[in-house]
This record gives C-alpha cells, structure tokens and sequence, in this order.
C-alpha cells in the first residue's frame, strides 16, 4: 500500500516527511491489516521501543562502518 507523504521544506533547503497524525497512522494500519483499530492500538502499546532502538543503532552503527571502511 503506497500513499503520498506530505513533505515540508527545511530552513536548509532539504524535504522531510511530515508526521501524520495518530489518527492517520491508526486509520493506514487498520486498513492495510485489516483489523478493527482497537487492536492497531494494542499492538502499537505493546510495542517494544527499547529493542527498536536497540536495532536502529546497530544499523546506523553497521552503515557507518561501512562508510569508514
């Protein structure tokens, strides 16, 4: 499921996304899973932030390795 991310213009020059609001983001898992979104909302509280990080540094320190190397 692909959809346009809004994107806004940095003082720099460059484009970020900007955040959709929790009920945008609600609303795209409930329907691209197919469930009630009640229980988009439980999954999404029982996610396991600190593993995420976890894993988001190891990869930014395994492509900045890369790149040193």
């Amino acid at each position: 499921m692909q959809t346009d991310v809004e994107q806004r213009v940095t003082s720099n020059g460059s484009q970020q996304p900007v955040r959709p609001s929790d009920r945008q983001i609600i609303e795209f898992l409930s329907l691209h899973y197919q469930v009630h979104e009640g229980i988009i909302i439980k999954w999404v509280s029982e996610i396991d932030l600190r593993e995420a990080g976890e894993r988001m540094i190891a990869k930014l320190e395994q492509n900045l390795s890369k790149k040193q190397g």
